[in-house]
């Protein structure tokens, strides 16, 4: 009988686990040090993640943010610092099972000013990164169900020393950086629902080390160039007529770059092999539509519970 309880027992319904790495540091003032976000999903599949995280930001700074290299491929909201709090929803259409997947980078400043003019009497600050209960994980199973996620949060320790060389965790691996981000494909399409039935281009690619920092559009005109515009996923065409050559550019944190240039004829002639797509969403476009159907799945839970 005993043994009959114990298979029909349900099993550990923890889903996923949301933690840092270290989850101990010290630090002096003036460094800049490197916190990584991790995931384990705990067997199960996910595609979602909202995410809110609280750090000290009377004695942390946030310096910048890196998702090279992320199991999350499509970033729906990009990283928003506010009042001490970074909020940020990604996803992957495929789905991601894993015990230890790297999530993104924060790379934190310690703040000189936190600690009084006379450091030799001060004592060493301890500031605590940390997931707010309000982050969620959707399982990939095709209705958005809610993961269970425990949390784990990260001890910071600041050193009241002024150091004649701080440490710059950040600045060093950039430094290392010699790879281009990824080669990318550039897809021009069109549909009814997106940007009112105009011509729009997407492209979406990855650097395996810092980051990519920012895409550049580059739109000719009879054979001049339009502006450089700095650009997100998916960008409106200009030029309306697909007549001429569009180029985007990817730079990562590095300055490395890759360039995907497509040539628009009438006819579409190609570095990159695309086609035009007068109906059809494309297959990036389609996979941002599926993980922000989970990503709607997430604020319509939030509405129900108001």
């Amino acid at each position: 009988m005993v043994i009959v309880l114990i298979l029909l027992a349900p099993a550990n319904a923890r889903a996923a686990v949301l933690y840092f790495k270290p989850n101990q540091s010290s630090h002096n003032l003036g460094d800049t040090f490197i916190q990584e976000i991790r995931l384990n999903t705990e067997g199960e599949f996910i595609n979602t993640a909202e995410i809110y995280i609280e750090y000290p930001q009377d004695i942390l700074e946030l310096a910048d943010f890196s998702n090279g290299n992320s199991v999350l491929s499509l970033w729906i909201e990009n990283p928003e610092v506010k009042n001490g709090f970074i909020h940020f929803i990604a996803g992957v259409p495929a789905g991601y099972q894993g015990s230890d997947g790297f999530v993104a980078k924060m790379i934190f400043f310690t703040k000189t000013s936190s600690i009084q003019s006379d450091t030799a009497n001060a004592n060493a600050l301890l500031g605590t990164i940390r997931f707010s209960e309000s982050s969620k994980i959707l399982l990939n199973d095709g209705v958005g169900t809610l993961a269970n996620v425990e949390f784990e949060s990260a001890n910071v320790v600041i050193i009241p020393k002024l150091l004649s060389k701080v440490e710059d965790e950040w600045h060093d691996e950039i430094m290392l950086d010699s790879t281009s981000p990824e080669p990318f494909i550039v897809s021009v399409s069109k549909h009814k629902d997106i940007f009112g039935g105009k011509y729009f281009i997407s492209f979406s690619t990855v650097d395996k080390q810092t980051g990519i920092d920012h895409y550049e559009v580059f739109e000719y005109f009879d054979g001049k160039v339009s502006e450089t515009k700095n650009a997100a996923s998916p960008y409106l065409l200009d030029n309306q007529e697909l007549n001429d050559i569009i180029r985007v550019r990817a730079v990562d944190k590095r300055g490395n770059e890759a360039i995907s240039e497509i040539r628009l004829n009438n006819e579409l002639e190609s570095k990159t092999q695309n086609r035009i797509s007068k109906t059809a969403i494309p297959v990036f476009i389609f996979s941002v539509l599926l993980v922000c159907a989970s990503a709607i799945a997430i604020y319509a839970k939030k509405s129900r519970k108001k």
